[in-house]
């Protein structure tokens, strides 16, 4: 998390959209997911989107074939490593 030379600014120079968050943030942001349902929902809705895309390279393909930009291999969502 170094502010020069650590691993988020090195992806934030090369990929300036990208979105850094701290490890603290990531267990807040699960616990709320797991005290709200709805919430739960949308990740699980977000889950079975990434499944789509990551487990086939068809499916990868035709979604690059509709982006402006690469689309890179997306980890879970709401969710702690």
């Amino acid at each position: 998390m170094g502010s020069r030379s650590g691993v988020s600014q090195l992806l934030l120079n090369e990929y300036p959209d990208l979105v850094v968050w701290h490890h603290r943030l990531e267990l807040a942001v699960a616990d709320v997911v797991k005290d709200i349902p709805s919430l739960n929902h949308v990740r699980i809705f977000f889950e079975k989107l990434r499944d789509i895309y990551h487990s086939s390279p068809k499916n990868r393909r035709q979604l690059e074939a509709c982006s402006d930009r690469r689309v890179l291999v997306v980890g879970k969502i709401l969710d702690v490593r």
